[in-house]
């Protein structure tokens, strides 16, 4: 991994100074550096209320900051809220067993999709969700997301003091 997104990413967290999309925007870059994404979300996530709200979007006329959805229990919520673990489907078919946006996301070019679960003193707060083209979320990409954990957590820590 080349070293320059992860540095981006250090000095936006340090420069934030009030204004999270900055981290956000370089937690963007070092995702796309990492495991790769076309398309690029982070949201929050209470799992109290089964609410999920935007905070990032790489597509935010698509997919608009603040936006929120509720989720069901499906595979999705189930590993990533539940089990706490990465959950990756690379097919359209698999995407719309628990995606009922899957028709956009193929319109956008994307059929695979790796969600991140970010997690702050044994809660999932957030998931960090990035999509690409079908079958892009190999294991060695998979292995290499668990890298995203901790920048994620920074990221969504600083929102949490800006609400």
């Amino acid at each position: 991994m080349d070293q320059s997104e992860y540095r981006r990413f250090i000095e936006a967290l340090a420069l934030a100074d009030g204004q999270p999309g900055k981290t956000y925007a370089a937690m963007e870059n070092l995702a796309r550096e990492i495991v790769g994404a076309k398309i690029f979300s982070i949201m929050t996530a209470d799992t109290t209320r089964k609410l999920s709200q935007r905070v990032h979007s790489s597509h935010p006329a698509i997919y608009p900051v603040g936006g929120t959805k509720t989720y069901g229990e499906n595979a999705w919520s189930e590993t990533t809220l539940n089990r706490r673990q990465i959950f990756v489907v690379n097919t359209i078919e698999d995407m719309s067993r628990t995606h009922s946006d899957h028709e956009q996301i193929l319109s956008l070019g994307c059929q695979a999709l790796i969600s991140i679960p970010v997690v702050i003193d044994g809660s999932v707060v957030g998931v960090l969700n990035c999509l690409d083209e079908r079958d892009h979320y190999t294991p060695d990409r998979v292995r290499q997301a668990e890298l995203l954990k901790l920048p994620g957590a920074l990221c969504l820590m600083l929102h949490t003091r800006q609400v």
